[in-house]
C-alpha cells in the first residue's frame, strides 16, 4: 500500500509538468498565430461560394483552382455584370477606384478532389484592398 503511494505521489510532478508545457505550447501557438494573422481593415481572407464587402464594393470568390482563383466584383448601384477577374498570388489591379493586390490563393486538399470534384469552401485567397 505504502509502495503504491509513493509511486503515485512521484508521478505528480511529472504530470505537473507535462500539463505546463501543454499550455505554454497553446500559448505560444496563440500567440505566434495572432501575429501571422494580419487582420487589418485592408486585409481580407476569402473563403471560396463566400463574398466579402469593402465600402461599396462586393468581392465573390467564384472558384479556386491550382494556383489561380477566380474573382466576381460589383459595385453598389452598378447595374450591369459584375466584373470577373481571373488571379494568381502576386496579382495587384485596381478596379472601381480601389488597388487589390492577391497575397496567395490556396487550393485546399479535399477528399473530393480525388474523384476530380473541384472548388471546395476550404479553398481561400488572401488580400489587401486599398483605395487609389
Amino acid at each position: 500500500m505504502q509502495k503504491s503511494r509513493n509511486i503515485k505521489e512521484s508521478r505528480r510532478p511529472l504530470i505537473l509538468a507535462i500539463v505546463i508545457f501543454l499550455i505554454f505550447i497553446t500559448l505560444t501557438g496563440i500567440s505566434w498565430l495572432s501575429k501571422n494573422n494580419d487582420n487589418s481593415d485592408n486585409s481580407r481572407i476569402l473563403y471560396q461560394g463566400t463574398q466579402t464587402r469593402y465600402n461599396e464594393i462586393s468581392i465573390g470568390l467564384v472558384n479556386v483552382q491550382d494556383d489561380s482563383a477566380r474573382l466576381s466584383i460589383h459595385k453598389d448601384g452598378d447595374t450591369g455584370e459584375p466584373f470577373k477577374k481571373e488571379i494568381s498570388a502576386g496579382d495587384k489591379f485596381d478596379i472601381y477606384g480601389y488597388e487589390i493586390e492577391v497575397r496567395s490563393v490556396k487550393d485546399a486538399f479535399d477528399l473530393f478532389s480525388i474523384i476530380g470534384a473541384t472548388g471546395t469552401s476550404k479553398d481561400y485567397i488572401k488580400f489587401d484592398i486599398k483605395r487609389k
